[in-house]
């Protein structure tokens, strides 16, 4: 399961903010999914779990949908290595593309944290600052 934190903790999220992470969200395990599986698939993630003070959220593959197993490994893997400006070799520039949307969501002032748990046990993925942010942003630039 993956997790996301929007805003500071101990605070209320802000249902804008919440609602444009969660689309930017999407649309990069909808378009790693397909990466991933190497066509064109639909796949679907629930909630799973919610948390309030900030607003935690638990993000799974639908049970009913055909996902590749390795999904949210790969995004762990994936947002750990774009902290750092390292981009896997095999990434489409579509899906660094939707990365980027989603680094950069809401705006640079809410803090967003993801954790990826396995099996009961959460990894939080190191933050992106807004310097990282800058390259990140600078760095795909270059690749268009």
């Amino acid at each position: 399961m993956l997790r996301v934190r929007i805003g500071e903790a101990g605070q209320h999220a802000d249902v804008h903010e919440v609602q444009e992470v969660l689309e930017h969200l999407r649309k990069v395990l909808v378009t790693l999914c397909n990466e991933l599986a190497e066509q064109s698939v639909r796949p679907r993630f629930e909630v799973v779990e919610a948390a309030t003070g900030s607003l935690t959220l638990g993000v799974a593959p639908a049970a009913a949908t055909e996902t590749p197993p390795q999904i949210l490994s790969q995004f762990a893997e994936d947002i750990r290595d774009l902290v750092h400006l390292r981009f896997r070799p095999t990434m489409s520039s579509e899906l660094l593309s939707e990365y980027r949307d989603l680094i950069k969501s809401p705006n640079p002032d809410t803090p967003i944290d993801y954790g990826y748990a396995i099996s009961g046990c959460v990894s939080m993925l190191p933050p992106a600052s807004s310097s990282t942010m800058r390259s990140f942003a600078q760095q795909r630039m270059r690749f268009r």
